[in-house]
């Protein structure tokens, strides 16, 4: 799942659930069940080496996080939202250091990943290129519309 996608569910479940000692924990699990659901996604390897599209696709997604931070400060959310939504984008951060950082770094072999994270890679069986993109935009639009509906 996109971490735009991560990151609008976990300001979803800030803004419906007031109790942080819930909804920071929700926000953290939905991720996981998010990633088993098919969704997009393409590896990333060698970030030197990844095609055009995905570099740009890259630069979309830091806008759209951009925005929906920038909207949830004018709005002035409660900080929860905001834990929340950290919470559920969370579980992704392992992945851009192990790419971004080791995989660049010159090392000739990445150091091998944990139980959790090999758990977490196996749980994405249906990440797809195509399909999965048209998916993604499918979720975008549904979890827009219902934080919208609960932002206003």
């Amino acid at each position: 799942m996109t971490a735009t996608n991560h990151a609008i569910f976990g300001s979803i479940i800030g803004l419906a659930i007031s109790q942080p000692y819930l909804a920071i924990p929700l926000a953290f699990a939905s991720h996981f069940y998010l990633d088993t659901l098919p969704h997009f996604g393409m590896s990333l390897f060698d970030i030197k080496k990844m095609p055009k599209f995905f570099r740009n696709y890259l630069l979309v997604e830091a806008i759209l996080l951009i925005s929906l931070v920038s909207l949830l400060l004018i709005t002035s959310v409660p900080i929860l939202v905001f834990g929340c939504l950290l919470a559920a984008i969370s579980p992704d951060f392992v992945w851009g250091y192990r790419f971004l950082f080791l995989q660049n770094s010159g090392k000739k072999q990445l150091p091998p990943i944990n139980k959790f994270n090999r758990w977490h890679a196996g749980i994405q069986k249906f990440e797809s290129f195509k399909p999965g993109i048209f998916i993604e935009l499918g979720f975008f639009m549904l979890f827009i519309l219902i934080f919208l509906s609960l932002l206003l």
